[in-house]
């Protein structure tokens, strides 16, 4: 699934991104292995072509209502700011590429390798 994030962050190293997201998975689902979301960040280029800035990935398990079940989350406004690292994927052979690449039956997930590899002839 692509979301794209309509607000642009002008001249600014460390955007904050006060975004909400919904999209239908099944618990289950957040607590697979392996189970996350990834989110591409863009250099917005007027006259060029947009550059890739990089990427951050969040663990659906870790996200609150999905790690404690038990708790119900029903006010997701009261919910703390979660800080990603945003990295820049140098190595073709990198474990979670790897890891990705084994999942055969997985056609998202041979996808999002296919695109990973695509970016380093680039």
């Amino acid at each position: 699934m692509l979301v794209t994030v309509p607000n642009k962050h002008s001249r600014t190293l460390n955007p904050i991104f006060d975004e909400c997201f919904e999209f239908s998975v099944t618990l289950e689902q957040c607590l697979s292995e392996g189970a996350m979301i990834c989110f591409t960040v863009m250099d917005h280029d007027v006259l060029t072509a947009n550059d890739f800035g990089g990427e951050a990935f969040l663990a659906l398990g870790n996200i609150p209502g999905v790690a404690d079940y038990s708790t119900s989350v029903d006010n997701f406004h009261g919910l703390k700011q979660i800080e990603l690292p945003l990295m820049q994927q140098k190595d073709k052979c990198n474990p979670i590429l790897q890891i990705l690449e084994l999942r055969i039956n997985d056609k998202q997930a041979q996808d999002f390798v296919r695109k990973q590899k695509a970016r380093f002839i680039n």
